[in-house]
């Protein structure tokens, strides 16, 4: 049995309560409802939708394919007809596409449809070393005791200083 969801509900939850209500002998569904359950527990799993590659601009709109599903920029989609261009195997898809809204997207956000992750995935978090007064009063000392700096170069100089303090480069 796979660990996926059925609408973010397990499917070993949804198949042991499935099965300790068959076993008991009675079921809180209706029958057609209880078919459609059993259905859903027994269909392979379901192929996940592809995502678009190219960031929605705001000359463009957000499309998902009737064929397919994928999701993404109708910029990614042929000009005239906003068909999907996406590989189908043997080809491109050409399946139409209809614009859709926030809701739909959160729909298929929240159902887990897609097949990968943001295409820019989070960087670990980074701890900088800020110096506190004292430690920046000394870093300008240092960097321009004498004052001839102006703004610019001054604010470099500090920035080149607090990296040090950080172990990167500038």
């Amino acid at each position: 049995m796979s660990s996926k969801t059925i609408d973010g509900v397990p499917r070993e939850l949804l198949q042991d309560f499935l099965d300790t209500a068959l076993a008991a002998g009675y079921h809180y569904f209706d029958n057609q409802q209880f078919d459609a359950l059993r259905g859903l527990l027994e269909k392979p799993e379901v192929k996940l939708r592809p995502i678009g590659k190219i960031p929605l601009d705001g000359r463009f709109y957000l499309s998902e394919c009737k064929s397919c599903g994928w999701v993404g920029s109708s910029e990614e989609c042929t000009e005239d007809e906003a068909l999907c261009l996406q590989d189908a195997g043997d080809g491109c898809c050409f399946g139409e596409t209809d614009e859709i809204g926030a809701d739909r997207l959160l729909e298929l956000v929240q159902s887990g449809a897609f097949s990968k992750q943001a295409s820019q995935p989070l960087q670990e978090p980074v701890v900088v070393v800020m110096p506190n007064v004292d430690e920046l009063a000394q870093i300008i000392r240092k960097v321009d005791g004498s004052h001839t700096l102006g703004a610019g170069a001054l604010a470099e100089a500090i920035l080149g200083e607090v990296a040090k303090l950080n172990r990167v480069k500038p």
